[in-house]
Order: C-alpha cells, then sequence, then structure tokens
C-alpha cells in the first residue's frame, strides 16, 4: 500500500457511503494519520486501488483522541 494514498473517511448514515475528509495528515516517521474532528462518526483509514471509479479499501476503524 502507497502511503500517498491514505485518507481518513467517516461512514455517513445519510448517504450509507463513506466519505473522505478534505484535510488531513500522513507522518510517514511516526506512521499517523490525523484529522480534525467535529463529530462523532465509525472512521477509518482508507486507499485509493488504483484509481478504479472512486473504489476505496476501508481499513479497521481506530480513532485515539489526543
Amino acid at each position: 500500500m502507497d502511503e500517498d494514498n491514505l485518507s481518513p473517511a467517516y461512514f455517513s448514515t445519510t448517504t450509507s457511503s463513506w466519505t473522505k475528509v478534505e484535510s488531513f495528515t500522513v507522518d510517514r516517521e511516526s506512521n499517523r494519520v490525523t484529522a480534525q474532528i467535529n463529530h462523532f462518526s465509525v472512521w477509518a483509514v482508507t486507499t485509493d486501488q488504483g484509481g478504479n471509479g472512486g473504489n476505496f479499501g476501508v481499513f479497521l476503524p481506530l480513532a485515539i483522541r489526543h
């Protein structure tokens, strides 16, 4: 998996689909994906799967508050 294609997303109950966030950082040194959020939802790290029509993989949901 290419770290440049990682992004956080939340599951929207309105659209019944994963919604990627626009603003986030990927820290390769500490292996962290960080986004500032303003709602509680089911979150996951996602990745583009080769640009095949907007499909992407969803990884284990994990959120840690710092």
